[in-house]
């Protein structure tokens, strides 16, 4: 049986139907290795945007955090040639909203993708362009990524890619590294106590990039790719059986994009997986 996912925008959820089917053991998606430095500065004359990921909604069944494991790929599908999925076949994905937001007092302007192409990917899944390495999608062991958590807190300056190449035991921990993923910004929603759990301490921008051909992401603006929006998923086909485990989200993870604190940019949530259902136990961090 082949199913495929529309394309849609946030706040617009299609019902998931989960079925059980057995996992076909695999070797985890693994991330690109790119450098860490800065190629964006800020330019807003207000300030630096500052990057989050959303706990709330990422922790959250009813924006649709589940596991939907009646997939199938071929080679030629988009999801395959596009590295979302490890391999053919059934897989058995991890499926998440990820809601990115700017609490900064600038906005992100980056614009048009002729103006920077070197700082955009095409998405054949998609039909656009993406920001690249805009945000990165991992799961850990619990273990995993406590020692995670302390590698990093021990080294603040250092981004993720940095603290893994100079902690190469840390990847024991990380079962599925879902790579940086390229992100289409808008000013689709702003802020909000219920979708962010806080208010945006900064005056909000007027909504400017309204489309993929010129992007960007102003004060107390977000943009989210829900469930259904192809790609917005972990393969943990083999790697995650029954248990518990940290979804994590990054954005801006090798700091490519000047911001006015990198400190904040990371989400997680401690979940349990029992068969197809997926519960969210407790935020482990969040901005």
């Amino acid at each position: 049986m082949r199913l495929s996912f529309r394309v849609l925008r946030a706040g617009s959820l299609p019902l998931l139907v989960c079925v059980l089917v057995f996992a076909v053991l695999t070797t985890p998606v693994t991330a690109q290795t790119e450098s860490c430095q800065t190629v964006w500065p800020c330019t807003d004359p207000d300030g630096c945007p500052d990057f989050y990921v959303s706990a709330v909604v990422l922790a959250s069944q009813e924006f649709g955090l589940t596991i939907y494991d009646f997939m199938s790929f071929t080679e030629t599908d988009c999801a395959f040639v596009n590295g979302f999925v490890s391999g053919t076949g059934t897989r058995e994905l991890l499926i998440f909203f990820t809601r990115l937001g700017n609490m900064g007092p600038g906005a992100f302007q980056i614009g048009s993708r002729f103006d920077n192409p070197d700082l955009f990917t095409p998405n054949t899944c998609h039909d656009h362009y993406h920001i690249k390495n805009m945000v990165d999608y991992r799961l850990w062991a619990v273990e995993g990524y406590q020692a995670w958590s302390a590698a990093r807190a021990a080294e603040p300056n250092l981004c993720a890619s940095e603290v893994l190449a100079t902690h190469p035991e840390l990847r024991a921990g990380l079962l599925v590294d879902g790579g940086k993923r390229g992100f289409c910004l808008t000013d689709f929603g702003t802020i909000s106590t219920k979708h962010d759990g806080f208010k945006c301490p900064n005056k909000k921008d007027r909504a400017v990039y309204s489309d993929c051909d010129v992007q960007g992401l102003g004060s107390c603006r977000t943009e989210g790719y829900p469930p259904g929006v192809i790609g917005q998923w972990l393969d943990i086909t083999g790697v995650a059986p029954d248990g518990e485990y940290v979804l994590e989200n990054e954005v801006n993870p090798l700091r490519r994009f000047a911001e006015a604190n990198v400190q904040n940019n990371s989400s997680a949530v401690l979940i349990r997986r029992t068969g197809t259902l997926v519960e969210p136990l407790q935020i482990l961090a969040h901005p």
